[in-house]
């Protein structure tokens, strides 16, 4: 995710419901600058804001601890609201446009879509910062 706006609207949205932290790979991924620090109202002193160099290996770090891999995917079957664990849980979602990598939905335990029934042929995909307050909310709710 590379606009420091989807990062900071994504730190406040993490921290407001709840998340443990935000791990955002390090390359092409913004610094904590003024920008997102503004758009984090907040939230970028409150939670966590990691920085790694290998989501496969955080994928495989995260299952070793007992994390259920949740992968957002525009691909998946699967609608979000069905999606029910008794697991710690960590939300993986992609970058702007192209979303998840390959390899990455390969990692994932599971993908999940977030259901939009007014998607057509012009307006077909949620910002990525929306994406992930509706997964988390979506999560914390199951």
């Amino acid at each position: 995710i590379s606009d420091p706006h989807n990062i900071g609207a994504i730190l406040r949205s993490a921290y407001l419901l709840g998340a443990m932290a935000v791990v955002v790979m390090d390359k092409n991924t913004p610094t904590e600058t003024g920008a997102l620090a503004k758009s984090a109202s907040g939230a970028l002193d409150k939670i966590p804001y990691v920085r790694l160099s290998n989501m496969k290996q955080c994928l495989a770090s995260l299952k070793k601890h007992n994390f259920w891999c949740l992968g957002l995917s525009g691909n998946a079957e699967m609608d979000i609201t069905a999606y029910e664990s008794s697991q710690n849980t960590a939300l993986i979602m992609g970058a702007e446009g192209s979303g998840l990598h390959r390899l990455t939905e390969d990692g994932c335990d599971i993908l999940v879509k977030i259901n939009t029934p007014q998607s057509d042929m012009v307006v077909d995909s949620l910002n990525v910062s929306v994406a992930t307050a509706i997964a988390l909310h979506s999560i914390i709710s199951a």
